[in-house]
């Protein structure tokens, strides 16, 4: 179960956010199944029992809630006490907590600004092309 909430924190969205395919229309991400063997992960296992417990309680918090807009989400506190177990974990620095944020939510808003600027005729066009790996 802790590998679950590992799968829900924001270092985790970081990962999702560099490794997706683009370029399937309204900013989705898009993995096949022999590209999800390639995902990084942290192994639950890197935390002693007690922060596993406390990364579960926080994650219960977190999965009792709807997913809010990408700069609320990331500044919520309940993702915030979330992923500090994790970062504690790691040892990351509290620079390093703050780029993993902003990469985050830069690689997010940088999709979902693409997907909005291509009109449905451009994109049909482009489907049309065969150029939808250009994104």
């Amino acid at each position: 179960m802790a590998q679950l909430a590992i799968l829900n924190s924001s270092l985790q969205f970081l990962f999702v956010e560099l490794l997706g395919r683009v370029g399937l229309g309204e900013g989705v991400l898009q993995y096949a199944t022999y590209e999800m063997s390639q995902m990084y992960t942290i192994d639950a296992r890197i935390l002693a029992a007690r922060e596993q417990k406390l990364l579960l309680e926080n994650f219960q918090i977190l999965a009792n809630r709807g997913i809010l807009p990408i700069n609320q989400e990331i500044s919520s506190t309940d993702r915030k006490m979330l992923d500090q177990v994790i970062f504690n974990g790691l040892g990351l620095t509290q620079d390093e907590r703050d780029a993993v944020y902003e990469a985050v939510i830069n690689l997010v808003e940088t999709r979902l600004k693409k997907a909005s600027s291509l009109h449905p005729k451009d994109r049909q066009k482009r489907s049309m092309m065969g150029n939808e790996a250009a994104d």
